[in-house]
């Protein structure tokens, strides 16, 4: 049988929230393009360890970990997206 501590361990996983959290904010503040970049590439790291400590430990945040890198992603690539048309309208 599981100890009590495994059992906490494996109910909850903090940098799967956190990961989602970070890759949100990332999304809202893609307009800044450091703070977007920033925040994104953090919650992609944050995300992709937290992946792996669920796949590892058995984890039951694995979907909420998947979802801090797509949105973390997503924010990079919206803030990839706020350069590109800056630089656009600023040559134009």
């Amino acid at each position: 049988m599981d100890s009590r501590e495994e059992l906490k361990q494996r109910e909850k996983s903090g940098k799967a929230a956190a990961s989602l959290i970070l890759g949100i904010v990332s999304m809202l503040t893609s307009i800044f393009i450091i703070v977007g970049i920033l925040l994104g590439l953090a919650g992609l790291l944050i995300g992709s360890v937290a992946l792996l400590q669920a796949k590892r430990y058995g984890h039951a945040r694995k979907g909420m970990a998947v979802a801090g890198m797509v949105t973390s992603i997503a924010g990079i690539a919206l803030t990839i997206f706020f350069i590109s048309v800056s630089f656009d309208s600023f040559f134009w």
